[in-house]
């Protein structure tokens, strides 16, 4: 897994990038598409973002930008 900082997720992943967030990091078949809505922010020493349709901050480590 790659350790983020706050300015590296936010070039990675800017407010309004379309991107897939996969449950299960294992398993990518599985995975739900929404839209950046947040700027990240640190809990428990991971960086999370809020995602469009979901709820809470999502890990970046379980996100990949759509194509």
């Amino acid at each position: 897994m790659t350790v983020w900082t706050i300015p590296e997720a936010t070039k990675e992943f800017p407010v309004g990038a379309k991107v897939k967030y996969y449950p299960l990091i294992a398993n990518k078949k599985n995975f739900l598409e929404g839209t950046v809505t947040s700027e990240p922010w640190i809990v428990c020493g991971e960086v999370v973002l809020k995602v469009s349709g979901t709820v809470g901050g999502l890990s970046i480590d379980h996100l990949e930008l759509s194509e």
